[in-house]
């Protein structure tokens, strides 16, 4: 039955006491016949009661607060958040995926890579430039700025003009164990300009190569395709060596040895007296010993080079 209110109105609108929204239906047992103001009224009740936002449109468009244009804006709004909602609440239920596991990996994998497309990429950032996203004023950093006080061991953000608390400092910190204690870094500049230095070099086949820096020694012997960041890393002491070539100043001291009669064992080829460093290399070509490897083994800075090692007699 219709039921009707202020029948000599001139407006009438029929109002659903239970909202469709809310499963209500179109049948007459649900519908009242109101004023416009008793409609607006009537919806204000109801959002006061559940708190929906159509019932909130609904009331703010009856009463003239909004036009047309926002009242399909807001719907479309309140339609999408819904049904987000809604889906989270589907792909969110155990049970669901429970049944649907492999599904899901399969179309959260197309989706991913559908993602990192390059036409995805430019239609995400076409659309952040139309929207302003993360500019002037809906920047998440507007109107903000980063203090961090060392004590508490935290940052935190506040107002660009509000005043500086006691004990806090400008900026953001993260790490504060690396600025309590600082370790001492050689600057960029400086390792530049040690790079560029000209070193005296030493190979075992090409003998000494004096003043030379680590760009022109790959220069001069292309044949090697040695690595300018590797003889670097040697020059500047961090390796011993690259493709046989060291620093002169590591062996210049061990160059007399060269002739000395040494006695050397090895556990496959066994004991070998009184032989040189110059011999060693010669008798034993197919273990492609160097000259350095025997210097270090001499002058004790390694126990051995590729098995042979000082006789202890």
């Amino acid at each position: 039955m219709l039921m009707t209110c202020q029948p000599d109105s001139p407006l009438k609108h029929k109002h659903h006491i239970m909202p469709r929204y809310r499963g209500g239906s179109d049948d007459p047992s649900n519908l009242v016949e109101v004023s416009v103001v008793q409609h607006a009224m009537w919806h204000f009740c109801n959002y006061q009661l559940w708190g929906e936002p159509e019932d909130r449109l609904a009331w703010r468009g009856l009463s003239g607060a909004v036009g047309r244009e926002e009242i399909l804006k807001e719907r479309m709004k309140i339609g999408s958040y819904k049904a987000g909602k809604k889906a989270k609440e589907k792909y969110n239920n155990p049970d669901y995926k429970r049944k649907n596991a492999e599904h899901l990996r399969r179309i959260q994998g197309k989706a991913s890579e559908a993602s990192r497309s390059p036409e995805a990429i430019v239609k995400k950032k076409e659309t952040f430039r139309k929207i302003g996203h993360q500019r002037g004023e809906k920047n998440s950093q507007h109107g903000k700025r980063w203090i961090y006080n060392i004590k508490l061991r935290t940052s935190k953000r506040i107002g660009k003009g509000d005043p500086l608390p006691d004990g806090w400092s400008e900026g953001r910190l993260i790490d504060f164990d690396k600025k309590l204690n600082p370790v001492k870094r050689v600057r960029r500049k400086a390792v530049k300009e040690r790079l560029g230095t000209p070193r005296d070099w030493y190979h075992k086949d090409y003998g000494y190569v004096l003043e030379v820096t680590s760009s022109e020694l790959c220069e001069m012997y292309k044949d090697q395709k040695l690595d300018k960041g590797a003889l670097s890393q040697v020059s500047l002491g961090r390796n011993s060596h690259h493709k046989g070539w060291c620093m002169a100043t590591n062996i210049v001291d061990l160059t007399p040895k060269r002739d000395i009669k040494i006695n050397w064992e090895h556990d496959t080829h066994g004991v070998v007296r009184e032989v040189s460093v110059s011999e060693m290399i010669e008798k034993y070509k197919d273990q492609s010993l160097t000259d350095y490897g025997l210097f270090k083994v001499i002058n004790g800075d390694t126990k051995s080079h590729k098995g042979w090692r000082l006789k202890g007699d």
